[in-house]
């Protein structure tokens, strides 16, 4: 899956709470370690971002012919 939105280690922990997995009993550290959690917490931040950040438009100017 090509993406120009590349998660931080932020944005995974933020998943990973999320996701209920600090109830169990394991730490964030420990279970980033994991392959499979580490890329499904992956998938769901970049979903999470797709979602929820939109582009910022930039300014428009008008020129005014005379």
């Amino acid at each position: 899956m090509e993406t120009a939105y590349e998660p931080t280690n932020d944005d995974l922990k933020a998943m990973w709470t999320r996701a209920g997995l600090f109830n169990s009993g394991h730490t964030f550290e420990d279970d980033i370690q994991m392959d499979f959690i580490r890329k499904s917490l992956r998938n769901a931040a970049i979903e999470y971002h797709r979602k929820h950040h939109h582009p910022v438009q930039l300014q428009l100017t008008m020129e005014i012919a005379v």
